[in-house]
Order: structure tokens, then sequence, then C-alpha cells
């Protein structure tokens, strides 16, 4: 209810709030602390050796179980993790959701507007076409992962389209920004946004051209928007890889 009342008033920043605050919910942490810390086994003192070695957070861990489970076995037992619950912990990393993200804008011209659209595709493991279950064991019932699709002018601080859904192996998602949608002062800038609903470091967002979603001039180039890491206010951890 708290999502949906921020997104229907445009509120860009409250929103992704709201999301954090569901994500801190699911995993029984503070989105200030290390997204490592939502990992079995995995304490303070860990979280400082793996620094360490490279690694401040959940995503690069994610990637060198994937690559390498033998040496990220090694590393955690390094790091003072027992082998039973290096072993555990590199099982758990390994089935966590890896998620391809592209976004791009639908140049066709229309009387209400662009189509954004957002395709979605899971690595690793095939779970078929149902959505798997999330890893939330501080939360007292199953949780099934969803995911929130948020387009928004982050200069402006206007939320623009939102969805929520949930997927298995892949998923094709089409959102409306309207013409002339976004109404600040300055030059926006749009992105877009895909917030977990149950874990703390795995968001990403995507930079649009805000020319093609705003605006009715056609441009002959199709291209896929670049991707980027979200990085959290200043002082706190990334919320996936940054730079």
């Amino acid at each position: 209810a708290m999502i949906d009342v921020t997104s229907d008033a445009g509120w860009l920043r409250t929103a992704l709030s709201t999301m954090n605050l569901m994500q801190m919910i699911m995993q029984g942490r503070m989105i200030t602390e290390s997204s490592l810390l939502t990992l079995p086994h995995i304490m303070s003192d860990h979280v400082n050796k793996l620094k360490g070695r490279g690694i401040s957070v959940l995503p690069q861990l994610i990637d060198l179980c994937a690559t390498n489970a033998q040496r990220a076995q090694k590393t955690l037992a390094d790091c003072g993790v027992s082998q039973r619950n290096a072993e555990q912990t590199v099982t758990l990393c390994r089935r966590l959701p890896v998620v391809n993200v592209k976004a791009f804008v639908d140049k066709t011209n229309s009387s209400d507007g662009r189509t954004i659209h957002v395709k979605l595709q899971r690595e690793g493991k095939s779970c078929g076409s149902k959505a798997p279950t999330a890893h939330t064991p501080r939360f007292p019932k199953i949780k099934e992962e969803g995911w929130w699709i948020v387009v928004g002018d982050v200069v402006n601080d206007e939320l623009l389209a939102l969805r929520r859904i949930s997927f298995g192996d892949r998923a094709h998602v089409k959102l409306k920004c309207p013409k002339g949608s976004s109404h600040g002062g300055r030059a926006p800038r749009l992105v877009v946004f895909f917030m977990s609903d149950s874990y703390i470091g795995l968001d990403q967002e995507i930079e649009l051209n805000a020319a093609d979603a705003l605006d009715s001039a056609d441009d002959d180039d199709d291209d896929d928007a670049d991707t980027f890491w979200i990085l959290p206010p200043k002082e706190t951890e990334p919320f996936w890889l940054g730079e």
C-alpha cells in the first residue's frame, strides 16, 4: 500500500526507499549493513576479511561462486568460515538470482507516449516458468521472488511508470511513458530501476535516453541502453556491483 501511494504521487526517491524497506523486512537487516551479512554463517569479522580479498558486496561473491566454487570455498575458509559452513554458503550463493536486464525505448510514434521495453533473462540453473522461492530465513513465511520495474526521472525526482512482476527464466515487460510526463524544471535523466522485493544488494539500474522516451522525434539508433549498477547514498554500501 505504501508503494502504491508513493507511485500514484509520482515520488521516485520515496518509492525506492519504500522498496528498500521491504527488502529490510524480508532479510531482517538494515540497508546500510553489508549485503554479505544476509548470507548464512557470515559475520562482521568475515566481512572485513573478505573486503581484504576484494569482495565487499554480495554480487562479487555470487560471481565468484558461479565461476569457481572451489576457490570461493577456499576464500571463505581463509576468512575463518568452517569448511562445512563455507560449502553451505557457496551452495546458497549459486542459487541466488543473477538477472541480465536490458531496456530500450520503442521509438514508434504514438499519441499516448512511448513504450519502454524491459527484457529479463535469468542466468544459471533453469527454474522454468515459475518464480523461485526467495531465501528469507528471518521472515516467518515462505516468500516467492518478486521484482519492481520502475521508470523514473532521477533529476526531477519523478516516478513515471511502475510494474511489479514475478518471473521464471525470462520475462518481457512493457511500460508506457507518456510524452512530456516529466514536469521538473531541469533536463530529465530517465532510469529504469530493477528492484528486488526480497533481497538486499541485487538491484540494478539502466539509463535511457530521455529524448527517446519523452520526445516525439524519430531516431534510427535502436541500441540497448547501457546498464549500470545502483549506487546508494554516500557512506553506505553499494546495492550491487559498482563502478
